[in-house]
C-alpha cells in the first residue's frame, strides 16, 4: 500500500473515509458524526459500491484507481470519436494520442479523485454534441452532460460552452418555428433528471446547495489581504496549464487567443470542425476565467479537462495540417501518415515521461509520511483519543481512532467555526484530543481563525516528524483540557 501513497492525494481518502462511513450506516460524514457534502456524488457512488464488494481498505485504493485508469481510457476513445468525425481519422488519432501520452493527465488520473470521471463525461458530451440537433441526441446530450456536473460541479463550465455552442444557433435560425425550443427544452430536461435529486437533497440535509469542500476553499482564500491581481492570478494559472503540455504560459494564452480567432473564421467558413474547436477554446477559457477571478485556487485536477480540451485542439490542428498537405503526400500510405502522427506526438512526450520516470513519479511525497504516523497513532495514542488534522484523509483511512478534517473541505461545523474566529472552541466542542499536521504551514495557518491561546497555551506540542518536503515538519499536538472559567 505504501507504494501508491505519494502518488496517490490525500483528498481521495477523504472521500474513501466518506464511502466507508455510508456503507458502515453512518451517512456522509468523515468523522463519524459531522453530515457533509464536501465531495462529489457520481465518485462517491461508485465508491460505495466497491466498498461493498471489496472491503479490504487497500485493495479498495487499487480498484478505485483501475476504475480512474477505465475514465482516462474511455477519454482518449471519446477524443478520437468527435476529432475523427470533425477533421479525420489522422485528426482523431492525434487527438487520443496527445490525451494517451501526456504524462501528467496520467499523473492526475491516478491522484484518486474525481476528476477522470469528469473529464471524461465531458469528452462523450462534445461526442454527442454533433448529434444534439434530434430529439434523442439532444436528450442524451443532456444526460452526459447532467453526469459529468455530478462528477465535478464545475463541469457545468464546459457544458454551458456545449449547449449554447449547440443551441443557440439553432434558435436563432429556427425564429419562426414554435417547436424550436424543444431540443434544448429536451437537454435541459436529460441534465435535470440526475442532478435534481442531488441538488433536492443538499437542501433538504444543509440548507444549500453550494458544498462545504468549495465553501472552504473561497473561505480561506478571500481572506482579508490574501490574493493578488487577476492578470497575475490568470497568468499563474496559464503558467500551470502552460507547465504541463511543455509551453509558457504566455505562449499557452497566445496559441489559444489564435485557436479562438481561427474558431470564428472556421464558423463563417461552415467548416465541419468549427463547432468544435470553438468549444475546446472557450472551454479553457472559461474554466481559468472562473477560477481566477472567482475562487483563487487550484489544485492540479482542476486542470484535467482543460488538458483534454488542449489535446483535442491540438488533434485538430494536426488533422488540419495533413490535410492542407495532403496533394503533397500522395506517396505516403495512410497507414504511414497515422505513424508518423504517432511517432511524433510519443517523441514529444518522451522527454517529460523520463523526467517523471527518473522523480519516481512522486507528486505529492510528504504524504509518505502520513502513513507512518497513522500507523504510529493506534499505537501511541490511548483509546478513546480523537486526532484533528486539516490534511486528515490518510490519517482518518489508515487508523482505528476518530479522526475530524479541521480545514472545513469536508466538516461545515468547523468552517462555521473558523469563520467567528473559534478554532479552539470548536476543538474541544468536538472532543478532539489531539492534533497532527504540517506545524508551519498547517497548525500556524490555523491559528489565523482561532483565539489568541490556540498556539501560545492550548496545544502542547509532542513527537517531531522532519520533513523536508512541502509543509515542513510534521508535529502531533496534544490539546490540553479545556479550563472553564466561572
Amino acid at each position: 500500500m505504501g507504494v501508491l501513497i505519494g502518488i496517490t492525494a490525500d483528498d481521495m481518502f477523504y472521500y474513501l473515509e466518506i464511502a466507508r462511513n455510508i456503507g458502515e450506516g453512518n451517512g456522509p460524514t468523515f468523522d463519524g458524526s459531522t453530515p457533509t457534502n464536501g465531495w462529489h456524488p457520481l465518485w462517491m457512488g461508485i465508491l460505495v459500491l466497491l466498498q461493498t464488494i471489496v472491503g479490504d481498505a487497500a485493495a479498495l485504493v487499487h480498484v478505485a484507481l483501475s476504475v480512474l485508469v477505465l475514465a482516462h481510457l474511455a477519454t482518449g476513445v471519446a477524443l478520437w470519436r468527435v476529432a475523427g468525425a470533425v477533421g479525420g481519422s489522422i485528426a482523431g488519432l492525434a487527438a487520443m494520442a496527445c490525451w494517451i501520452f501526456l504524462p501528467a493527465a496520467g499523473q492526475i488520473t491516478l491522484s484518486g479523485v474525481e476528476a477522470p470521471l469528469a473529464t471524461a463525461a465531458l469528452a462523450w458530451c462534445l461526442v454527442l454534441q454533433t448529434d444534439g440537433k434530434t430529439e434523442k441526441g439532444a436528450f442524451r446530450l443532456g444526460l452526459c452532460m447532467g453526469l459529468a456536473c455530478l462528477a465535478r460541479t464545475d463541469s457545468a463550465l464546459i457544458c454551458t460552452v456545449i449547449f449554447c455552442a449547440v443551441y443557440l444557433p439553432f434558435l436563432r435560425e429556427q425564429s419562426f418555428v414554435k417547436s424550436a425550443w424543444k431540443l434544448p427544452a429536451r437537454c435541459v430536461g436529460g441534465g435535470a433528471i440526475l442532478l435534481l435529486p442531488w441538488l433536492f437533497w443538499n437542501l433538504m440535509a444543509f440548507g444549500r446547495i453550494s458544498q462545504d469542500s468549495a465553501r472552504a476553499l473561497y473561505f480561506k482564500t478571500h481572506t482579508p489581504g490574501s490574493g493578488s491581481g487577476l492578470w497575475d492570478r490568470w497568468m499563474a494559472w496559464m503558467d500551470a496549464l502552460g507547465k504541463m503540455v511543455g509551453l509558457s504560459g504566455g505562449l499557452l494564452f497566445g496559441g489559444l487567443l489564435v485557436a479562438l480567432a481561427i474558431s470564428v473564421w472556421a464558423i463563417r467558413r461552415r467548416h465541419r470542425a468549427a463547432l468544435v474547436l470553438f468549444c475546446a477554446v472557450v472551454g479553457v477559457l472559461s474554466v481559468a476565467a472562473v477560477y481566477t477571478s472567482y475562487l483563487w485556487f487550484r489544485q492540479d485536477w482542476y486542470l484535467l479537462s482543460s488538458l483534454m480540451l488542449l489535446s483535442l485542439i491540438v488533434g485538430l490542428a494536426i488533422g488540419l495540417l495533413f490535410e492542407r498537405l495532403e496533394p503533397r503526400m500522395e506517396r505516403i500510405p495512410k497507414l504511414g501518415q497515422h505513424g508518423l502522427v504517432l511517432l511524433l506526438i510519443a517523441g514529444v512526450s518522451l522527454p517529460e515521461s523520463a523526467r517523471l520516470t527518473r522523480l519516481g513519479a512522486w507528486p505529492y511525497p510528504w504524504q509518505r509520511m502520513y502513513l507512518e504516523i497513522a500507523e504510529e497513532l493506534d499505537e501511541k495514542l490511548p483509546e478513546g483519543s480523537r486526532v484533528g488534522a486539516f490534511n486528515a484523509g490518510i490519517y482518518g483511512y489508515f487508523t482505528e481512532l476518530d479522526v475530524v478534517n479541521l480545514d472545513g473541505v469536508v466538516n461545515g461545523d468547523v468552517l462555521e467555526a473558523m469563520e467567528d474566529q473559534a478554532l479552539l472552541a470548536y476543538v474541544h466542542r468536538a472532543g478532539i484530543t489531539h492534533i497532527v499536521d504540517h506545524y508551519q504551514a498547517y497548525v500556524t495557518f490555523g491559528s489565523n481563525y482561532a483565539e489568541p491561546e490556540f498556539l501560545q497555551s492550548a496545544l502542547i506540542q509532542g513527537p517531531n516528524y522532519p520533513n523536508t518536503s512541502s509543509g515542513g515538519d510534521i508535529y502531533l499536538n496534544t490539546v490540553k483540557p479545556q479550563i472553564l472559567r466561572p
